[in-house]
């Protein structure tokens, strides 16, 4: 990102989305650790913070991020479904 810039909130959850996709966890982690200090009604960087922390292995951490994205957007799927599979790994470890 430029300096200067301010880029949008979608534009920041696209780059987190990009940044784990590459395999850059730290990094997205950070973003969106950053995002979500202001913006805390944020489902999605919730949601992306849990899927996050599951990459690492750090499914508690994972979880619990989750079971916020599904108490601030309940009807969705895609919060539930994540959360579901952090379970399953749990329950498997």
């Amino acid at each position: 990102m430029n300096p200067g810039i301010d880029p949008s909130g979608a534009d920041i959850l696209n780059r987190a989305r990009t940044l784990l996709q590459q395999k850059s966890i730290d990094e997205a982690l950070t973003m969106l650790h950053t995002y979500v200090s202001g913006n805390p009604q944020s489902s999605e960087a919730f949601e992306l913070i849990g899927v996050a922390y599951a990459q690492k292995g750090m499914t508690n951490e994972g979880i619990q991020a989750l079971i916020s994205a599904v108490n601030l957007n309940p009807s969705s799927a895609s919060c539930r479904v994540n959360l579901a599979v952090a379970f399953q790994r749990a329950e498997r470890t």
